[in-house]
């Protein structure tokens, strides 16, 4: 499962935040989820990060990126109720999240729910069709559901988008190039 931003890259959104008069230093919620994020790549500290997540949450219950990345720990964790919980607020919230609809695809996959996994794949790259990876797993979901046509689609689109990327060799035996 995937973290939705890391704090190294709070920069970009901070400068977003400032340009529409903004200032999310003073949010609570955005202070924690930097917390979180500082702390979720480290099994050691998930304990840690998952208090900074449902602080986040208990200032912005809205807030759909700490849904996720608290998700993306109990998915880790091999908590798997909690997890689809905390994705499906995430996308309740806002349902074009594109690191929610993609791991909670990957979970309806796992589960050989691969219709609906699909139709969240697709959610994700309705909001970015430039997602080299999330076009991987969906020529894979499209592959097994028997849509060899959609699935050659995706795995050209993903060449297109990454062509040394680490799936590229895979997509060439998939294209049969």
């Amino acid at each position: 499962a995937l973290c939705v931003r890391r704090a190294d890259g709070a920069g970009d959104e901070a400068g977003a935040a400032e340009a529409r008069g903004e200032d999310e230093a003073h949010d609570p919620a955005e202070r924690w989820f930097e917390v979180g994020c500082r702390l979720d790549s480290d099994r050691a500290t998930y304990a840690e990060a998952i208090d900074a997540y449902l602080r986040a949450l208990a200032a912005d219950p809205a807030h759909s990126d700490s849904h996720c990345n608290l998700g993306s720990i109990y998915y880790n964790q091999g908590r798997r109720a909690p997890a689809r919980a905390c994705f499906e607020r995430a996308l309740a919230t806002e349902p074009g999240h594109v690191e929610a609809n993609l791991n909670l695809a990957t979970m309806l996959e796992e589960e050989e729910r691969n219709e609906l996994a699909l139709r969240h794949y697709q959610r994700a790259l309705e909001t970015d069709p430039l997602y080299a990876d999330a076009h991987v797993s969906t020529a894979l979901v499209c592959e097994k559901l028997g849509l060899r046509r959609r699935a050659r689609d995706h795995w050209r689109r993903y060449l297109q988008i990454d062509p040394g990327g680490s799936w590229a060799e895979v997509a060439r035996r998939h294209l049969g190039s």
